[in-house]
């Protein structure tokens, strides 16, 4: 079986396949935590510490009062009236990254940032638009145009993501390339070509649904 066609990567397939990756990113139940959860739980255990130590020096100024050999060993006998200025204003400027990074770390804004930034790649590289010819049978994949020639056999290809809109392809080394649908002259191709890389690559994710699958 061979699958040949010419193709060519528009801005709305370009977007859609960016925010298919994070999709695959967010995926992970780890990741998803530590981007919504994680990052602003540092920043507010970092600004109670600080402000826990900026009140303290200003109860014991010039180490006054302080008969804990632990706190002794941790330097708090020297702390001063500037250090409880340096700790606090540390404390509210980690407050305020908390509270912003919630905001701009929440998925959905993650994804509407996400789509800025492929435009803004897409604007710098003339060359993401050009058009290619994909082939693509039992042994191996290609793609070729006037920047790119490269071919794959199949064992070298170690992930696949469909989105609504395209196929991304990784390959060991970790870069991808993007395949739009548009590129296949019917439903009936588009199933072959999809079934040919389900058969072939091990991790194929699927985010054409509502939820992640991985096949």
């Amino acid at each position: 079986m061979t699958i040949q066609s010419d193709y060519q990567i528009t801005l709305p397939e370009y977007i859609d396949g960016g925010q298919a990756i994070n999709k695959a990113r967010l995926a992970n139940p780890w990741m998803l935590w530590g981007v919504s959860r994680g990052v602003p739980i540092l920043g507010l255990l970092t600004a109670f510490f600080s402000f826990w130590i900026g009140i303290f020096a200003l109860n014991h100024p010039s180490g006054t009062g302080i008969d804990n050999q632990l706190l002794v060993w941790m330097q708090f006998d020297r702390l001063s009236g500037n250090d409880a200025a340096t700790y606090i204003a540390l404390g509210c400027i980690s407050l305020v990254a908390s509270i912003v990074n919630s905001v701009c770390l929440h998925p959905s804004v993650f994804m509407r940032g996400q789509r800025k930034s492929c435009e803004r790649t897409w604007q710098k590289n003339p060359l993401m638009g050009e058009r290619r010819t994909l082939t693509a049978t039992e042994i191996e994949l290609s793609l070729n145009s006037k920047s790119l020639q490269i071919t794959w056999e199949w064992a070298a290809l170690n992930r696949v993501i469909e989105s609504q809109m395209v196929f991304i392809v990784y390959w060991f080394t970790g870069e991808s390339k993007m395949i739009s649908k548009q590129c296949f002259a019917s439903e009936d191709e588009l199933d072959r070509f999809r079934d040919l890389v389900r058969h072939r690559v091990k991790n194929y994710i699927d985010l054409t649904q509502d939820s992640v699958r991985s096949v």
